[in-house]
């Protein structure tokens, strides 16, 4: 199958979305499609590395969200002539790029599968509230509407979709997948707790520096990996000092590939308490690495509490206090045990596993496209 996968970009600091998008198309790629995967394309920002199965597509940003929109449909366009695509999946919402991948699907008749990576469950709807509710009203809403698929990671996601039931549009929950490595033999787990992921309010870490410095644990220290908006890190840095807690709390910055890897093996505490993801890749990265995780109730993560491989709590203050205190009173033997719950629970996450849902999806929609067209 000729598939053209869309994404905003593909930067390091975009998190969890473009990560999707990139190992969804290897995957694909690695079972013998011919996969293109196209995005928008800054000078001098760091991006994720693209295997050479895929055929990419970096489309040079221009300033302005008409001169985008306009360049990146034009271009994607083009490839679905050349490459002769049959089905177009973009991930995301509400940007230029999104809404030039859901135009150019339907002025060259192919399938879209939309996959809005949260970005319609309520929390998010909450932030910038009027801007998207003036987005929906007068483009967003009429592109989703004509997508062949609507694909979601979780039960709450799906639930949350403000789209009325249309027929012939299938709603498909498909979990994102994780890269699985295997353990660095000889590796010592230090007294650690690593927060990783985007630095955003949603993600809470400034309760969590609150709740670290009322508890104080001894021995252990507090590492935090990720990059954010410049004013919202000084703030962090700010509140670091403000709490006194330079000698327990660390800022490692971004961090990626080994060296990311090499701080989950080190560590012996995931925590990402925040109010509202639709997967979060931090958290089953944090799993594959034999790491207990601590995450809220805005997360999918139930079956941390489950299967005791982590805590699973709403996301007040006093409830992420009691997780916290409990989390960082467990032994390294007791979090060890722990940990391989946890990387057993992750290996239901492989990306062969989200492929091979997500060509089950795409070949139904060819049959129903098939079966419309008369004999």
């Amino acid at each position: 199958m000729n598939i053209l996968l869309t994404v905003p970009d593909l930067e390091l600091a975009s998190g969890g979305q473009p990560l999707a998008a990139l190992r969804l198309a290897g995957e694909l790629a690695a079972q013998g499609h011919a996969v293109s995967l196209a995005y928008s394309h800054r000078e001098a920002v760091a991006e994720l590395p693209l295997p050479a199965s895929i055929h990419a597509v970096a489309v040079p940003r221009v300033r302005g969200p008409w001169q985008r929109y306009r360049r990146f449909r034009l271009r994607l366009q083009a490839l679905i002539r050349e490459r002769q695509i049959e089905l177009l999946h973009d991930h995301g919402l509400w940007l230029p790029e999104n809404a030039a991948a859901m135009a150019a699907a339907r002025r060259a008749g192919i399938p879209l599968v939309a996959q809005p990576c949260g970005m319609l469950q309520a929390w998010s709807l909450s932030q910038s509230r009027y801007k998207k509710a003036l987005a929906w009203r007068f483009y967003q809403r009429r592109l989703m509407a004509g997508a062949a698929a609507v694909v979601v990671t979780s039960e709450d996601e799906a639930r949350e979709l403000p789209l009325p039931p249309q027929p012939g549009r299938e709603v498909a929950r498909i979990p994102h997948g994780i890269d699985l490595p295997a353990p660095t033999p000889g590796v010592e787990r230090q007294r650690q707790a690593l927060f990783l992921g985007r630095l955003h309010p949603k993600k809470q870490v400034d309760l969590l520096l609150r709740l670290w410095s009322e508890l104080r644990p001894p021995g252990w220290q507090l590492l935090i990996a990720g990059e954010g908006a410049p004013d919202y890190q000084q703030q962090l840095y700010a509140l670091v000092a403000e709490l006194g807690l330079g000698e327990q709390v660390r800022f490692l910055g971004l961090v990626s590939g080994a060296t990311k890897q090499a701080w989950l093996e080190q560590s012996q505490l995931f925590l990402q308490p925040s109010l509202q993801e639709n997967f979060g890749f931090a958290v089953a990265e944090a799993l594959a690495a034999g790491l207990p995780a601590l995450t809220c109730q805005g997360m999918p993560w139930s079956r941390l509490r489950e299967q005791e491989a982590g805590w699973w709590v709403p996301a007040d203050a006093d409830s992420v206090r009691d997780a916290l205190r409990q989390a960082l009173s467990r032994s390294p033997e007791q979090l060890a045990a722990m940990g391989e719950r946890a990387r057993r629970l992750a290996a239901d996450f492989g990306w062969a596993r989200t492929a091979d849902l997500s060509l089950g999806l795409y070949r139904r929609l060819q049959a129903g496209r098939s079966a419309k067209v008369p004999a």
